[in-house]
């Protein structure tokens, strides 16, 4: 590795730890903001009178809860203040919104939000392209390893250049704090 390319591993820390501060709050910001849930669960809440109102499309069922509930779904536990059944709302559906309204609870028949859908996209366009430079930096890495040498070999021959003294130590200890930063 050149000169040229070398950065202080506190340089790379700081660059790598806004990274992914910037990550996690754009995934924070497009993550959608109802928890999908089963319809057992929706009928757990319910019957708890933890829910506050409906709200029903054609393609899902949003309970708005009274205050923020700690609900466990595939195993984690989320803390939320909306759940969502997603899917079309069938007949066994609008029978169960029917009897949650005898019950007292504000229902009401929107429109699909477009911005919901709007959000769901961005998210999940976001996680894709996340993914995909994932990928593309993996091909890229195993290329420049293929033609120049992976860091754990560049680091044994730095190893084997020391041990036959070709180099001193301490010039072993500074290609081995470069080499280190690549990996």
């Amino acid at each position: 590795m050149s000169e040229a390319q070398q950065i202080s591993p506190t340089k790379l820390a700081l660059i790598l730890g806004a990274g992914l501060l910037a990550l996690v709050v754009v995934l924070s910001l497009l993550a959608p903001a109802e928890l999908p849930i089963e319809m057992d669960r929706m009928e757990t809440l319910v019957a708890s009178g933890r829910v506050l109102s409906i709200e029903v499309t054609d393609g899902s069922i949003t309970g708005r809860l009274r205050e923020p509930v700690v609900v466990e779904v595939a195993g984690q536990q989320y803390r939320t203040e909306a759940v969502i059944i997603a899917g079309s709302v069938d007949v066994e559906k609008r029978r169960a919104v029917d009897r949650w309204s005898k019950t007292g609870i504000s229902v009401i028949a929107v429109e699909e939000p477009p911005k919901r859908l709007l959000r769901e996209v961005a998210w999940l366009s976001f996680v894709v392209f996340l993914l995909a430079l994932g990928v593309y930096h993996l091909v890229v890495q195993a290329r420049i390893h293929r033609r120049d040498g992976s860091p754990r070999q560049h680091l044994d021959e730095a190893l084997a250049d020391r041990d036959a003294g070709r180099i001193s130590a301490e010039e072993y200890e500074r290609r081995a704090t470069a080499i280190s930063i690549e990996m």
